[in-house]
């Protein structure tokens, strides 16, 4: 067990990592019964097909989201490391779009024939398969990555009012930010 507490801000930051990896969660519920059910509109014979496709994409995404917040610990979204962080997002973007894709054509080729009977074929090989799902899982990373960056702020700026709340109560006084102080 760790006896030496972390820092307030580190804290903070830890919970803003659990409310925004739950909205995560929320969201990506609604949005694989939105895809499949979307999917089976459109084609009336397919069955359990869709649940099964957007499925395995769903579930390989929920597995890669607490990726995250290390991601953000390492290369914060900051105009003063901009230099640093946007390598490292870009390569972590690609890391994310290669275990996607993996992991939903593992998901899909196990479940597919012992679900539906049939193989399932993806073509990793084919360059157009990776870059119609790159820009999709780019879109997303960008999208998700924003959303923990901004949960985290959310939660800095809480915990910073609370200080100032809390010495303001002590002493007695107003206080009033200006600028930085």
């Amino acid at each position: 067990m760790n006896t030496q507490a972390r820092p307030p801000e580190t804290e903070a930051d830890r919970l803003a990592d659990r409310w925004a990896f739950a909205g995560f969660v929320v969201f990506m519920l609604a949005s694989f019964v939105i895809q499949a059910t979307s999917i089976q509109l459109e084609d009336r014979h397919a069955r359990l097909e869709p649940w099964l496709r957007e499925g395995a994409s769903h579930l390989s995404l929920l597995c890669l989201v607490p990726f995250f917040p290390r991601i953000l610990d390492i290369a914060p979204l900051s105009l003063r490391r901009w230099r640093w962080s946007v390598p490292v997002h870009l390569a972590a973007c690609l890391g994310f779009t290669l275990l996607h894709v993996l992991g939903f054509v593992l998901i899909r080729k196990l479940t597919y024939p012992a679900f539906l009977g049939d193989t399932y074929t993806f073509g990793l090989s084919d360059p157009l398969n990776w870059i119609y799902e790159g820009r999709k899982d780019a879109y997303g990373y960008c999208l998700t990555m924003l959303s923990f960056a901004l949960a985290r702020m959310a939660m800095q700026n809480r915990l910073e009012s609370r200080a100032v709340d809390e010495v303001a109560s002590r002493e007695k006084r107003l206080m009033l930010k200006s600028g930085g102080r």
